[in-house]
């Protein structure tokens, strides 16, 4: 009897993230288009020198984590509230450290982008289990950008010293944008209307 109750309570907590994610898919779905472009950007940029890349790609972060941040403030009741934006300000503070602060070298940029990769890769894996949590489809893309950006975090280090090769981090971040903005696209896509 007890699980005839639990289960109608599951599908009803189930259909109102469905709900919620339905009301806010446009916005998932700009955040995500926003994504793949800034990740697209990042990848092309190897030609330019070191210091224009931290620039630019401080930028990116900034765009990214302010677009995350106005995006989440906008669907507060969606699950994953507080992960997201915290996500969103990690990505505003490495975009912060990236313009302003004087990044003088190959290595400190990379310990700043290998930092970032790794806070970013916990939280969206603790975000991606508050949506599975509150029953929400899709968390799984959710939950492997996480661990992308963790197996991406150390690499960004263990070629930054074996391999001096700068163009590594603008295409490793541009992979980890990419894969974000295509995540975010899933979850808007699942939320939309017609899909039951």
């Amino acid at each position: 009897m007890s699980n005839g109750i639990d289960r109608r309570g599951e599908h009803e907590a189930a259909i109102q993230v469905t709900g919620e994610l339905r009301d806010h898919r446009r916005l998932l779905f700009l955040e995500g288009v926003i994504l793949l472009l800034f990740g697209l950007a990042a990848i092309v940029l190897p030609e330019i020198a070191l210091a224009g890349i931290a620039v630019l790609l401080g930028w990116l972060f900034l765009g990214a984590g302010l677009v995350g941040l106005v995006t989440t403030l906008l669907a507060r009741h969606a699950p994953g509230f507080a992960w997201a934006v915290a996500s969103a300000l990690i990505s505003i503070i490495a975009g912060i450290l990236l313009t302003i602060w004087p990044m003088h070298g190959f290595y400190s940029l990379s310990f700043v982008l290998a930092g970032f990769l790794a806070a970013d890769g916990l939280l969206m894996i603790l975000f991606g289990f508050e949506h599975r949590r509150k029953m929400s489809r899709q968390w799984s893309w959710i939950v492997t950008n996480g661990v992308l950006d963790l197996l991406l975090a150390p690499l960004i280090l263990i070629v930054t010293f074996a391999a001096a090769a700068f163009w590594i981090l603008p295409l490793v971040i541009g992979i980890d944008m990419l894969f974000a903005g295509a995540s975010l696209i899933a979850l808007s896509a699942a939320a939309h209307p017609d899909e039951r």
